[in-house]
């Protein structure tokens, strides 16, 4: 064998050698970025879930019966019951929250009395050891269909 044909095929070695070395360092790149991808994911979808702000949570059913004459009131106190509320009508039903700790107070109603329901007050700080007097107002316009209405009132703690 020739010296050139030696020294082409060492530098041709050398190539490959690189060429290897190259492919190796782009799969560890890969790989890490890979790992750090699936690793933030998951991270994210955990903080979804479990939200470290919320101090507890407090689910009150809610209901109403619209009808077109009359009216009725129910005094129950297992939940935010509002009775029989005429077609164009209202009623006032309140809440006291208390905390012992001091905490954001937010208010999220949901279920087919939602159109109807409203709150005075939301997202409001509630120092420790207090209580706030929180007024839900429903309104049943003229056009709506009568029948029960239902739905909750979730009452959510948040650390401020």
């Amino acid at each position: 064998m020739k010296k050139s044909d030696r020294k082409r095929n060492e530098n041709h070695s050398k190539k490959n050698d690189l060429i290897r070395i190259c492919y190796i360092i782009i799969i560890f790149l890969s790989i890490g970025i890979l790992i750090g991808v699936v690793s933030y994911t998951s991270y994210k979808l955990n903080n979804i879930t479990y939200n470290p702000k919320i101090i507890s949570i407090r689910t009150i059913n809610t209901s109403v019966n619209i009808v077109q004459y009359g009216a009725g009131l129910n005094g129950d106190s297992d939940a935010l019951k509002f009775g029989k509320v005429p077609l164009d009508g209202s009623a006032t039903r309140y809440l006291n929250i208390t905390t012992s700790n001091n905490a954001l107070i937010k208010i999220e109603i949901s279920g087919n009395i939602t159109r109807f329901l409203s709150v005075n007050e939301n997202n409001f700080i509630l120092a420790e050891n207090t209580s706030e007097m929180v007024s839900f107002q429903l309104e049943a316009p003229n056009n709506t269909t009568t029948g029960n209405y239902s739905g909750t009132i979730k009452i959510i703690f948040l650390k401020p």
